[in-house]
């Protein structure tokens, strides 16, 4: 091998080496500003949700005789903030994740399939009205602050360490 062999050899080892090393730097980057929006999109979602789940868990269920006209009243946002957030799950976790929403403003039974049509045709948010306080033992109340717990959960199981974030691989 001559010398100017071993230099062209020399350089393109450096470029390839060099080309791997930018392209792990921008796949790295790009997963820590995914991460980062998800955090700021599972924020946005527990604080859609914070008011109405304060109003719930601290009125005393005595003085609620309907509470679908406030959960009716703050729907628009939640649905706002569950499909911004669900934009950040993937697969098997974003399916789970809308069965959660479909149970809190759907139908409570299984076979009713999801909307196909406006959302706001399909609310059946009257479920939780102390009217119909015999689903399953539970309080209308209780079953709502369940059902939105359920929800907010999602973005609540965010890792703090971006390290294992980053390199984590999604289920």
């Amino acid at each position: 091998m001559t010398g100017a062999d071993a230099t062209l050899l020399a350089a393109a080892v450096g470029l390839i080496t060099g080309a791997i090393g930018i392209l792990g730097t921008y796949s790295v980057a790009i997963r820590l500003e995914n991460r980062k929006a998800k955090h700021l999109a599972g924020i946005e979602l527990r604080k859609a949700f914070a008011p109405v789940l304060i109003w719930l868990k601290f009125t005393d269920w005595n003085d609620l005789h309907t509470i679908s006209p406030r959960l009716k009243q703050d729907f628009m946002l939640h649905h706002i903030a569950v499909d911004q957030f669900s934009l950040y799950l993937s697969g098997e976790q974003r399916r789970n994740f809308k069965k959660a929403w479909y149970k809190y403003y759907g139908h409570d039974e299984p076979e009713v399939e999801p909307h196909r049509g406006k959302i706001e045709d399909m609310l059946y948010l009257e479920k939780y009205d102390r009217r119909n306080d015999s689903i399953k033992g539970k309080s209308g109340k209780d079953k709502a602050i369940e059902n939105i717990e359920a929800i907010v959960a999602y973005a609540e199981s965010q890792e703090s360490n971006w390290f294992s974030c980053t390199f984590k691989k999604e289920k």
